[in-house]
């Protein structure tokens, strides 16, 4: 897994890089996301769809899950090109699809900034140790990244209980740190 990770981030790190000078958000928070999402691009989201995010469809209003799904009952964001079926934790979760990893890329950034997610833009700006109001691993002054993990998690970006930790671990573990260092260099 280790080499499937080093060369994914050599294929993919600029793209990271490009969405943190367009839009402020950490390429180590992108890359650590990418890197846990898709497992270094192996996913089926990610070779199949080019979704490296798992992002998915919006269910249109009026959407019942008890009934039988119809693709039209999904909608995609502009810059995705189709949904498709996967299980994740419904049988009926619909993932966008993209053209390019890099339109993947630049719908992430763009979920991010949204207002669910946006607060962190202006709070945790790279370099910084910031006040947080949930430990993760057991410290509440952390570097940048990790606040964004913790802030992701309590956003309700990830469903997973130790999302936050597990991004952290990434990040720490493969240095991606210092990409967001050299980016604003």
């Amino acid at each position: 897994n280790a080499i499937a990770y080093l060369n994914y981030l050599e294929q993919h790190r600029d793209m990271a890089v490009l969405e943190m000078q367009r839009t402020k958000i950490p390429a180590s928070i992108t890359l650590a996301q990418v890197l846990l999402e898709t497992n270094a691009g192996r996913s089926i989201l990610a070779t199949k769809g080019n979704n490296h995010f798992g992002i998915k469809c919006r269910s249109r209003t009026g959407f019942r899950r008890d009934g039988v799904i119809d693709d039209n009952d999904f909608n995609f964001h502009s810059l995705a090109i189709d949904c498709m079926q996967m299980k994740d934790d419904y049988v009926w979760d619909r993932f966008e699809v993209y053209r390019t990893a890099g339109d993947s890329y630049r719908r992430h950034s763009l979920l991010l900034q949204d207002r669910r997610y946006g607060w962190m833009l202006h709070r945790y700006e790279v370099g910084g140790i910031y006040r947080i109001s949930k430990s993760i691993y057991g410290h509440y002054e952390v570097p940048y990244y990790a606040a964004w993990s913790v802030g992701l998690k309590q956003s309700g970006y990830a469903t997973a209980r130790t999302y936050a930790e597990i991004l952290t671990l990434i990040i720490e573990t493969y240095q991606l740190w210092r990409i967001d260092y050299e980016a604003i260099g």
